[in-house]
């Protein structure tokens, strides 16, 4: 907000997420009796795969000005026409990260 209260900044972004996950849990169950007790074996087998790729991409206001990362507006209608294009700032995020588990 500036120094009189009467508009303030707006700012975009978008950050899109792609993620991908495999997963598979499997249990066997083996009863057997040792005289006149009985008992269960309970085994499982765990297995699980997620890929993430993650790209944060900035809005420029590129009708004020091609390097314009955010506008002022009126305070009491901060509602915006103008054009954004989205693309990479040298800051903005650009992940990828794979997670793998196994349990037995």
């Amino acid at each position: 907000m500036n120094t009189t209260g009467t508009t303030v900044a707006i700012a975009a972004y978008n950050n899109a997420t792609d993620r991908d996950n495999l997963f598979n849990q499997t249990d066997a169950v083996f009863p057997f009796a040792n005289g006149s007790v009985r008992h269960k074996v309970i085994t499982g087998l765990e297995v699980g795969r997620q890929t993430t790729d993650n790209l944060l991409l900035t809005a420029y206001f590129a009708s004020l000005n091609p390097t314009a990362t955010s506008v002022n507006v009126p305070l009491l209608n901060p509602h915006i026409t103008q054009p954004l294009t989205f693309r990479r700032n040298a800051n903005d995020a650009n992940n990828h990260g794979v997670a793998k588990t196994v349990a037995l």
